[in-house]
């Protein structure tokens, strides 16, 4: 089969295209064919007393009109042999159009029809003028006799119309009003004689009529279609429509309404649908093809006209180019996910090639020589327009007034939460079926806690929920608009690392207690406001089988572990002591330095003892005015919250992630400084990936940018490589990661678990779009993550290591000694109280029972805690058939205390 193309010529998008050849190659072969097979039956198979019709049938902006123009140019030209030639090698029997001998009409607009003004009357206009013209040339004049006869016709028939009109007016005269109520049945016999004349006078035929949009006349189109139905129902006239059908029936339906006198209990919607199904039969329907049913098609652009055509873009497909120009030119990236079509690609031939002049109207980035900022900034601001003014217009009136607010909306820390509000309040698609998404949606939540995270979660839930088309859209639109502002954030940053990446707090004055948190948090950091992911915990790792307990998201040791191996590191490096180590000790030293980096990194707040069995839900209380992110550490704080991927939000300021625990220990300067720092690791591995895709050869690499000497270029490009800019990635990293192969896996040490999990985000193969139809694209490879996985699978992290520094051992904690970490020891009295605090609410009053009414009792008064385990296990630990007294209930309950709180045993002052 002939591969597919869909053509597109810049200057086209707005005037009606008449294809004069090439119709094999054509967007709308088949509409040709099927259109032009019932021209040949109508040739053969006239009919009487219905009208001959073929209508082309489309929404607005399908090339309706175009088409039925081009059908009408083959028919009316069939005798080029050009167009014959071409016509029937589309299977078309050309001999059959030619013997009709059709001759054609101007096109017909019926918007330009009012009361005193039909089809009928304009019809004969255009007639009568073609007519004239022909009696002008002088060879015709000789037929004086046949030449009059078709006068009179015309004659007549005007006659008939005008007593037709009469009947709007109040008559005295009875053989008047019976003469006017003959000229309607009259009517429709003098047309037919009229044409049939006409046609036998000119060496006619057929008299091809085309009537373009006949359903945008709302108040007339009822009236036309009957003039259609009772005066153009002859054998001698083939009638070319463009009509969008679900229109034309409203305003048909709306037409009988009115004329009924608004009756109720009709059907008048029925009636409407019999009514255009009996005029314009399915069999005459030539439908035009929707655009996503051509987005697999090669894309062509041509510059230059039809005539003098120049390809100036070429691409695989529609939907790729579409994608890849919006990149290629605005550096916003929309993916074609999951075998679908990105709904940034029109599903409308107008629309489509309107986005295409658009987007060809603009220069590509990679094309422009000097002053790229302000070439890029002038193209988004370019295609921000056209989507947040255009593309919009399909959504409903109450969305679009949503989208109008959300894009004109301020800056500000109450953003995320008005999305959520509104995806709640208004859509009715959320059912808060598990806590994050009641903790999420809580309207009691403080807005600085609403994390651009929450907003892609509950997007994500409903995106898998509805298949409601108005619902995907509006969950597009919000996906769209957060990947634009997370864009414009980075550029900010990026552009200038000095003054925005770690930007000095330039106000001089704060209103709230929370707003000094802020200072030193950059335009982007804020923005995400705490984290791109929200996630239960054990949706990304499964949780130990021996203790249960939990590895993605969970409580680690702060005052006992954390802490007391930053502020060592800090002190060994203070004191000199590295300069004096052997070669192995220096090793297991930069290890544990580097470990200090990555629970920096990973850690997302800290959290109270007492808090520590609702921690299991990021994050722990949205209802406080306090950002929970953006909290400070000390030398006393007992527990942190580890996040497996909270170091994608630690580096939209790495600095500031640093600088949270400068209180007991100040890492930053030295993590910049040293080479073996896993932050100059995490830049070092950049730059390799950059050094092959760059095809820096091995005797060139040393004076590529040198790390040492281009600090603020390499802290710059890690964060290229780390900060994720679109909502479409984001939710991609989320997905992978909870379907990855890691998930299932309960047994191994955790460090090395962890370490695969972010080797599986590495391979994902997740890229941008190639710059050219040749070139390959940049892959999404977070890069950044390797020297953490090189870190996490070398064991020598949990390997005892101290150093004498002075008079005092400095003990350097391991990874299993922080993230592990268990309290002390304590009475089997003390073990059950846990249980008893944690599951109070639901022994008040109790009474020994079974295992059905104990888990009843949890399911019910709370939920939360219930549904952190999986109802089997409950079943397991509770027999249906044994009956339990509180103090065994709280005791079985605390030999499983790893499923609720994350910690073993918490000691009476961490309590």
């Amino acid at each position: 089969m002939k591969e597919q193309v869909f053509r597109y010529y810049k200057g086209e998008e707005n005037i009606v295209v008449v294809e004069k050849g090439n119709y094999e190659e054509s967007l709308f072969r088949e509409q040709y064919i099927q259109a032009l097979k019932q021209v040949t039956d109508h040739v053969e198979h006239p009919k009487d007393n219905v009208p001959n019709l073929i209508t082309f049938c489309g929404d607005r902006g399908e090339g309706k009109t175009s088409c039925m123009m081009t059908v009408n140019h083959i028919i009316t030209n069939i005798h080029e042999e050009r167009i014959a030639k071409e016509i029937k090698d589309l299977g078309i029997d050309v001999n059959k159009i030619k013997e009709a001998a059709f001759t054609t009409m101007p096109i017909i607009d019926p918007a330009f029809f009012d009361k005193e003004h039909n089809i009928i009357e304009l019809l004969l206009g255009h007639l009568y003028k073609k007519f004239k013209d022909w009696s002008k040339v002088e060879e015709n004049q000789k037929l004086y006799g046949a030449t009059n006869e078709v006068a009179k016709l015309f004659h007549k028939t005007k006659t008939c119309l005008m007593h037709i009109e009469q009947s709007k007016v109040a008559m005295y005269d009875p053989l008047e009003e019976l003469e006017v109520l003959s000229a309607g049945v009259e009517l429709s016999e003098c047309i037919s004689r009229l044409i049939e004349r006409y046609l036998g006078l000119v060496g006619k035929k057929k008299l091809l009529i085309c009537i373009d949009d006949i359903d945008l006349n709302m108040s007339r189109a009822y009236r036309m279609c009957e003039e259609i139905r009772k005066y153009l129902n002859n054998r001698h006239c083939l009638i070319l429509m463009s009509v969008k059908i679900d229109q034309l029936i409203e305003a048909i339906e709306n037409d009988i309404h009115k004329e009924a006198d608004f009756p109720k209990g009709i059907d008048f919607s029925g009636m409407a649908s019999k009514y255009v199904a009996k005029l314009i039969p399915v069999s005459v329907r030539v439908n035009m093809p929707q655009v996503y049913d051509l987005c697999d098609y090669k894309l062509e652009v041509y510059d230059g006209g039809r005539n003098k055509a120049e390809l100036v873009f070429p691409s695989q497909s529609v939907k790729n180019g579409v994608v890849r120009k919006i990149f290629a030119t605005c550096r916003f990236l929309f993916y074609n996910s999951k075998g679908s079509v990105s709904p940034i690609v029109p599903n409308n031939l107008r629309n489509l090639t309107q986005l295409l002049s658009l987007l060809f109207s603009m220069t590509d980035i990679d094309e422009v020589e000097s002053g790229v900022t302000e070439v890029l900034e002038k193209n988004k601001h370019l295609f921000k327009a056209y989507f947040y003014k255009t593309w919009v217009k399909q959504l409903e009136p109450e969305n679009q007034k949503f989208a109008e607010d959300l894009t004109t909306r301020q800056d500000g820390s109450d953003l995320n939460k008005y999305v959520v509000s509104y995806l709640t309040d208004k859509l009715k698609r959320i059912k808060a079926d598990n806590d994050l998404i009641r903790g999420i949606t809580d309207s009691a939540n403080f807005s600085y806690n609403i994390s651009i995270g929450d907003v892609l979660y509950l997007i994500s839930y409903m995106e898998q929920s509805s298949f409601e088309e108005e619902v995907k859209n509006v969950l597009f639109f919000i996906k769209s608009f957060y990947s634009i502002r997370l864009f414009e954030k980075y550029d900010v940053v990026t552009n200038d690392i000095e003054n925005e990446l770690y930007p000095e707090n330039k106000e001089t004055g704060n209103l709230y207690r929370a707003d000094v948190l802020f200072d030193h948090t950059n335009v982007l950091q804020r923005a995400v406001a705490g984290s791109y992911f929200s996630y239960m915990s054990k949706e990304l790792l499964s949780p130990e089988r021996e203790t249960g307990q939990i590895r993605d998201f969970k409580v680690i040791n702060g005052k006992g572990g954390l802490n007391v191996l930053l502020s060592n590191v800090i002190k060994v490096l203070r004191s000199g002591r590295r300069e004096s180590m052997t070669s192995v000790e220096v090793e297991a030293f930069d290890l544990r330095f580097r470990l200090a980096e990555y629970f920096m990194l990973a850690v997302s707040r800290s959290v109270l003892g007492r808090d520590i069995p609702a921690a299991a839900i990021p994050p722990t209380n949205r209802k406080e005015a306090k950002p929970f992110y953006l909290t400070s550490f000390n030398s006393s704080t007992g527990y942190y919250v580890f996040d497996i991927l909270n170091p994608f939000y630690a580096l939209t300021n790495p600095q500031y992630a640093y600088g949270r625990f400068d209180d007991i220990a100040v890492f930053w300067e030295y993590a910049e400084k040293y080479e073996w720092s896993l932050l100059r690791q995490m830049m070092n591995a950049v730059r390799e990936k950059e050094l092959v895709e760059n095809k820096i050869l091995a005797d060139q690499q040393d004076s590529y940018y040198p790390i040492a000497d281009n600090i603020k270029y390499w802290k710059q490009r890690l964060l290229s490589n780390s900060i994720i800019r679109n909502t479409e990635v984001a939710l991609a990293v989320m997905e992978n990661s909870r379907n990855n192969k890691v998930f299932n896996r309960r047994t191994g040490e955790s460090r090395l678990l962890i370490a695969d999990f972010y080797t599986y985000i590495i391979n994902t193969n997740m890229m941008t779009y190639n710059r050219g139809e040749n070139e390959k694209p940049y892959y999404i490879n977070f890069d950044f993550l390797s020297p953490i996985v090189v870190l996490l699978k070398d064991g020598r992290i949990n390997e005892s290591l101290s150093f004498v520094v002075g008079n005092d051992t400095l003990n350097l904690p391991t990874f299993n000694q922080i993230y592990n970490f268990v309290g002390k020891d304590k009475k089997a009295k003390r073990n059950s109280s846990i249980a008893a605090d944690l599951f109070a609410e639901s022994f008040k009053r109790y009474k020994p029972t079974g295992g059905n009414n104990i888990i009843s009792r949890i399911k019910n008064n709370q939920s939360e805690l219930y549904g952190r385990v999986l109802e089997t296990e409950w079943e397991n630990w509770f027999d249906k058939d044994t009956q339990y007294t509180k103090e065994q209930v709280f005791e079985i309950l605390q030999q499983h205390i790893h499923e609720f709180a994350m910690v073993d045993v918490l000691d009476d002052d961490e309590v």
